[in-house]
């Protein structure tokens, strides 16, 4: 197998030998779920290359995230922290994008969120937000009235920084499909890059999961930050009917009880039920402890309504845990037969899929086996790197989209 230098060189090289594309990657609205993850692989994987490549990229990260701190103890990659607010990020969209371009001389700009305005240079987004393709899909609760107002407002402007890249990343080919048929993106300027499996060197990080607590118990390991798609206001209602049937299960939960809408939405209904004992927050999990924190559990769950590629997925495959997730069809088109799926709104289904699991040791393998062997169908980190350096290549050749 080529030595990750090696692939990285390679994708660097251009039909003009010595050529070096030079790189901003924006990381600033970074700072939990699977992108955090994906950004601080990339970190990771930058800061393992010798000064030839690391010196041809600038990183820009939020101030104060995982990402920050990563950074802070990491020699040899040029970096900057940014406000990471709304706010902070239009005033420098505004002001400050221009002249960042100007004194850096990148070849291109790779986002991790929206494209700036009036930029000289090719921008390529990584485009993840799936609702912006699927209007037909209700993503966004209508209560409050003024809230679901204000994140249409949002989506709208995500979606014109979104469409105004010169090229476009997708983890998902109905996304793809759908930016060139509904909004009539060049299609020569997208991609698509398949997700990439957890390498060993995250596997492996320690044995067991100290912030588990010691309770006894089928662990139902639920991996992400709140969000109203993620159905997780749903659980209370699960382990109520877990508790009704008798069966040993409880919810892991990578949330922070005291965050007031976890505690709104999760926390106090699950106390109204008499059902807290089902559940344990164990806070937001850095990168580096997404292998142990899994490797602890005894089964996934995700009942998310859209996604574009979720790593809860891969995380499950690699590990050979059970995923519990939506039967919808971006979970079918993603999953296939590695998973078990469930009417995400029905708690009797959820509770019947996680006894299933927990009780039938023949169906669990199976199920297990599938996740093994769809895994072996995914990304390594250096292939997905490497399609994606590829790529800003030719949008760095083709230049400008308008």
């Amino acid at each position: 197998m080529l030595s990750l230098v090696g692939i990285w060189s390679s994708a660097l090289e251009s039909n003009r030998a010595g050529y070096r594309l030079k790189i901003v990657l924006n990381l600033v609205p970074v700072c939990t779920g699977g992108g955090q993850q994906q950004a601080h692989h990339l970190v990771s994987w930058l800061a393992a290359q010798d000064e030839d490549i690391r010196k041809q990229w600038v990183v820009l990260v939020g101030e104060g995230t995982v990402l920050h701190h990563a950074l802070v103890n990491t020699k040899g990659i040029a970096w900057r922290a940014l406000g990471r607010g709304y706010l902070n990020r239009v005033w420098f969209e505004i002001f400050h994008a221009r002249r960042l371009v100007r004194e850096i001389k990148p070849d291109v700009v790779l986002h991790f969120t929206t494209a700036w305005k009036r930029v000289a240079v090719p921008q390529v987004v990584r485009s993840v937000y799936s609702n912006l393709y699927f209007p037909e899909v209700p993503f966004w609760p209508r209560s409050p009235l003024h809230r679901f107002f204000k994140r249409k407002i949002v989506d709208f402007f995500r979606l014109r920084g979104t469409l105004r890249a010169d090229g476009l990343i997708f983890e998902n080919k109905a996304m793809q499909r759908r930016a060139v048929d509904m909004f009539g993106y060049p299609e020569e300027r997208t991609r698509y890059v398949a997700p990439s499996r957890m390498e060993k060197h995250f596997e492996k990080r320690g044995a067991t999961c100290s912030i588990f607590g010691a309770r006894g118990g089928f662990r139902v390991l639920y991996l992400s930050s709140w969000h109203p798609n993620k159905n997780m206001q749903l659980l209370p209602r699960v382990a109520q009917e877990l508790q009704r049937r008798g069966i040993d299960a409880y919810f892991v939960l990578s949330l922070d009880a005291a965050d007031p809408v976890v505690r709104a939405n999760v926390v106090d209904p699950a106390k109204e039920l008499g059902v807290s004992e089902f559940f344990e927050f164990i806070g937001v999990v850095h990168p580096n402890d997404v292998g142990p924190v899994v490797r602890s559990a005894d089964s996934l769950i995700l009942l998310s309504q859209l996604e574009c590629y979720s790593a809860n997925v891969t995380e499950a495959w690699s590990f050979a845990k059970p995923l519990i997730i939506s039967q919808l069809e971006w979970a079918s088109v993603e999953c296939g037969d590695g998973a078990v799926y469930v009417d995400r709104d029905n708690p009797s289904d959820i509770a019947e899929a996680i006894r299933k699991v927990m009780t039938e040791p023949l169906f669990r393998a199976q199920i297990t086996q599938n996740g093994t062997r769809r895994l072996a169908l995914l990304n390594t980190h250096e292939s997905r790197f490497r399609q994606q350096i590829e790529f800003l290549e030719l949008i760095s050749e083709l230049g400008k989209k308008d």
